[in-house]
């Protein structure tokens, strides 16, 4: 299948953005020809973000869970942040029958999200980075599911350095 779709993908036409729009407006007239754009809701400067941090991307619970906990306790009493705890992001993941390794998606990060009234989430994904590894972040906005901001920080086994550059991070 893969390679019968590998084959054919090399002799499909590519689309452009207009030619989109001009098959949609052919299937449905009166149809928008461009997609409808949300505006971001805009986050009252006087109300603190509320942030819950999701899964690193380190190689297992017990690391990510550790590096958790010091970027909380990093984070604790920042101005402008209210921390959504671990144990409550937990019980809400385990009721969808997901775990942590599974939030990495910002349609996730939505769903859990609105569950915990959590207004960011911090995730991140490990990647190679030379002869090391970094951690790549991401500040999702978990009503919309925007990423607000991202960053790659080198991991070389130490949590408590990858812990401060993230805190500074967020």
């Amino acid at each position: 299948l893969i390679h019968w779709y590998t084959e054919r993908e090399a002799h499909l036409p590519a689309f452009s953005e207009k030619d989109l729009a001009k098959a949609v407006a052919g299937l449905h007239p009166g149809a928008p020809t461009q997609p409808a754009v949300q505006p971001e809701p805009p986050l009252d400067p006087f109300h603190p973000v509320r942030l819950a941090i999701g899964w690193l991307g380190l190689t297992d619970e017990a690391r990510n869970g550790q590096l958790a906990d010091l970027l909380t306790a990093k984070l604790t009493g920042a101005n402008g942040l209210e921390l959504v705890d671990r144990r409550a992001l937990t019980a809400v993941l385990r009721e969808l029958e997901m775990n942590l390794s599974g939030l990495v998606r910002a349609k996730d990060a939505v769903r859990v999200g609105k569950l915990l009234h959590a207004e960011w989430f911090l995730l991140g994904n490990t990647a190679p980075a030379g002869t090391s590894n970094a951690v790549v972040a991401r500040i999702v906005d978990a009503r919309t599911g925007v990423i607000r901001e991202a960053g790659v920080f080198p991991y070389d086994g130490a949590a408590p350095g990858l812990a401060a550059k993230l805190a500074d991070f967020v």
